[in-house]
């Protein structure tokens, strides 16, 4: 769990943000849903950083799309009672995703194919 370090004004109460451990690393097509929570109560704002590369956010999912580092930043700018919380980030090393292909024999018997057979060979008579 990461925390900031609250950033206090004067007559305001010290805020901070707290987020859940982060996926060790990402696959392309994959996604994961941060959870961020702040002391103020206030919905945390989640965004990519202008960094970020390989992911991207909507509607607090974020969702891998290419090889790359994920970087996402968590803000809370307060309120009258709480002071603007420390800026979070998050990075998650994202991998491309590997891509198997298989294909399966045509079964036999299927609709229209007719097995066609070597011509044996004709025996040899000695003369």
């Amino acid at each position: 769990m990461l925390s900031t370090t609250p950033a206090s004004a004067a007559g305001t109460t010290a805020n901070f943000i707290s987020v859940g451990a982060p996926p060790a690393a990402g696959s392309a097509r994959g996604s994961y849903t941060p959870n961020a929570t702040a002391t103020s109560k206030d919905k945390v704002v989640e965004t990519l950083d202008k960094t970020s590369s390989g992911c991207s956010i909507a509607s607090g999912k974020v969702t891998f799309t290419a090889a790359g580092t994920c970087v996402i930043d968590f803000n809370d700018a307060g309120t009258t009672t709480y002071a603007a919380a420390s800026q979070v980030q998050q990075s998650i090393k994202v991998y491309s995703a590997n891509v198997i292909t298989t294909s399966a024999p045509p079964s036999a018997g299927s609709a229209g194919d007719r097995i066609r057979r070597a011509p044996r060979p004709r025996p040899v008579t000695p003369w």
